[in-house]
C-alpha cells in the first residue's frame, strides 16, 4: 500500500458542494424568476464562476503544486521543487479604518461569507516561498488566521525551510 505524501492547502475545496450548490440556484434561476432567458443565463454562468473558481496549493515529495480551476475546470498546474526555496515568508496587510468599520458595522457575515467563497481575491493573511534568486511565489493568501496557522505549519514541517516574519 503506498502512501499518498500529497497534502492540500487548507481550505480544501469541495467542487462537488460547490458544484450542487450551483444547481440548485440555477434551478431556481431558471424556474422561479420572471426574467428573460438571456439575464438567466448570465445569473447562472456568474454564480458558476463566482464557486467554481478557485486555487489549490498541494505540498507533496519535494515540490510545491499550485493549480488553478475555473468554473469547475482544472486548469495547468504550476510545480516548483522546494529545493529552490529559501524560507517561507509572511505577510499580514491591515484593513484600512473605512472597511474595518463597515466589517464591524454588521458586513462581517458577509466578509465571512466572501472568505469562505473566495478567500483567494483577497485577504490579510499571505505565505510566500521565497527562492534564492529572490523571486517569491504565493503559496497561500486569505483572511482565517486557523488556515493561515495550518498552512504555515505544513509548509514548514513538508519542507524544513525557515520561517521569515514580515
Amino acid at each position: 500500500m503506498a502512501l499518498d505524501t500529497r497534502s492540500r492547502l487548507s481550505p480544501v475545496r469541495r467542487w462537488w458542494l460547490r458544484l450542487l450548490l450551483v444547481l440548485v440556484l440555477a434551478a431556481c434561476a431558471l424556474a422561479a424568476v420572471h426574467a428573460p432567458w438571456y439575464k438567466r443565463t448570465f445569473f447562472v454562468l456568474g454564480v458558476a464562476l463566482w464557486l467554481g473558481t478557485f486555487p489549490q496549493g498541494v505540498v507533496s515529495a519535494g515540490q510545491f503544486e499550485r493549480s488553478m480551476v475555473v468554473l469547475f475546470v482544472p486548469l495547468r498546474s504550476r510545480r516548483w521543487s522546494l529545493d529552490r526555496f529559501r524560507q517561507i515568508e509572511t505577510d499580514l496587510e491591515s484593513l484600512d479604518p473605512e472597511t474595518a468599520f463597515w466589517i464591524g458595522g454588521g458586513w462581517w457575515l458577509v466578509w465571512w461569507l466572501c472568505d469562505r467563497m473566495v478567500p483567494w481575491l483577497g485577504g490579510e493573511y499571505k505565505l510566500w516561498l521565497r527562492a534564492a534568486s529572490g523571486a517569491r511565489v504565493l503559496a497561500w493568501r486569505g483572511n482565517s488566521e486557523r488556515d493561515y496557522q495550518d498552512n504555515l505549519d505544513l509548509l514548514r514541517r513538508r519542507s524544513g525551510l525557515p520561517v521569515a516574519r514580515g
